[in-house]
C-alpha cells in the first residue's frame, strides 16, 4: 500500500480522493504504534504482531482463515511472540508456551515445558528449553522440525519457510 501511496500522482479529483482512502486505511493500520512503543515485532506473510508495553499481545493484518491475529483471551502479559505463516506462540511470563491459529503447527507438546525462545517457521515450530535443547513440532516435510543429535546447548533458533537454523 505504501509504495502505491508515494508512487501516485495526483492529476484528477479522483485519484486524489482514492489516494486519501489508502492513506487513510495505512493511518488506521499503524495509528496504534504511534500512540503506544512496542517492546518487540514479529512480523510473516500477511500479519504482524507486537508485545505492547503493558506486554500483552497486538496483532494486525490478513487473518489467513484461522483466526491467527486474535490473541486467545487466556493469554495474558507474555515475555515474547513469534509470529508464523498461518499461526502465533508466544512465551507466557511463566516461560509455558500458548500458540494459536492454524492447529497443526500451533499446538505445542504437552511435555514441553518452560522454555527460553521461540520462533516460528511456515508449518513448525521451535523452542529453546530450559536445558538450552532444541524442541520442534509441526510439519516436517524437510527435516525442519528434527535438530541434529548432535546440536549441543543452542543459544538461539530461528525456523522459517522449511528450515531451521541454531547458534551453538
Amino acid at each position: 500500500d505504501l509504495e502505491e501511496l508515494l508512487g501516485w500522482t495526483e492529476k484528477t479529483l479522483e485519484e486524489r480522493k482514492v489516494r486519501w482512502e489508502k492513506s487513510d486505511r495505512l493511518r488506521e493500520k499503524t495509528k496504534w504504534l504511534l500512540l503506544e512503543t512496542p517492546r518487540s515485532l514479529s512480523s510473516r506473510y500477511k500479519h504482524t504482531c507486537a508485545i505492547k508495553l503493558d506486554q500483552r499481545v497486538k496483532c494486525w493484518g490478513d487473518n489467513g482463515g484461522s483466526d491467527q491475529i486474535t490473541p486467545p483471551g487466556d493469554l495474558g502479559s507474555v515475555l515474547a511472540v513469534s509470529a508464523g505463516w498461518r499461526h502465533i506462540c508466544a512465551i507466557k511470563m511463566d516461560q509455558s508456551v500458548k500458540c494459536w491459529g492454524s492447529s497443526y503447527e500451533s499446538t505445542p507438546p504437552g511435555y514441553l515445558g518452560p522454555v527460553l525462545a521461540i520462533s516460528t517457521g511456515s508449518i513448525h515450530t521451535c523452542a529453546i528449553k530450559m536445558d538450552q535443547s532444541v524442541k520442534c513440532w509441526g510439519k516436517n516435510w524437510d527435516g525442519q522440525s528434527t535438530p541434529p543429535g548432535d546440536l549441543g546447548p543452542v543459544l538461539a533458533v530461528s525456523a522459517r519457510g522449511y528450515h531451521t537454523c541454531a547458534i551453538t
